[in-house]
């Protein structure tokens, strides 16, 4: 988790005790949290994931899940365009070699 409340910090332009202030935890609830591990993504276990994490370094829930959920958003954003690109390149090229090997 500490990866993730150092980008969501990032992202916000957040200090440390803004950081607490916002998922409403004390100094030493943020170092529990930082040494947590990040909840599992599947859909099966995220949700309990998110539950214990909270419980274990005594933060708000509801804060944690929307600072985790956004850090997974903007990430998914930030994917290089050169990876998109080269993905959607290959789908068009697999579907015209489709086409051409078609009788008319």
């Amino acid at each position: 988790m500490g990866h993730m409340l150092h980008e969501f910090q990032e992202n916000r332009g957040m200090s440390n005790r803004e950081l607490r202030g916002f998922l409403r935890a004390s100094k030493s609830s943020l170092l529990s949290l930082m040494v947590c591990r990040a909840p599992n993504p599947d859909e099966k276990f995220f949700a309990d994931d998110i539950r214990v994490i909270a419980q274990f370094s005594n933060c708000d829930l509801d804060q944690l899940l929307l600072l985790v959920r956004e850090v997974v958003a903007i990430k998914s954003l930030r994917t290089p365009q050169s990876q998109l690109s080269s993905t959607l390149l290959a789908a068009r090229d697999r579907r015209r070699r489709g086409k051409e090997s078609q009788p008319e």
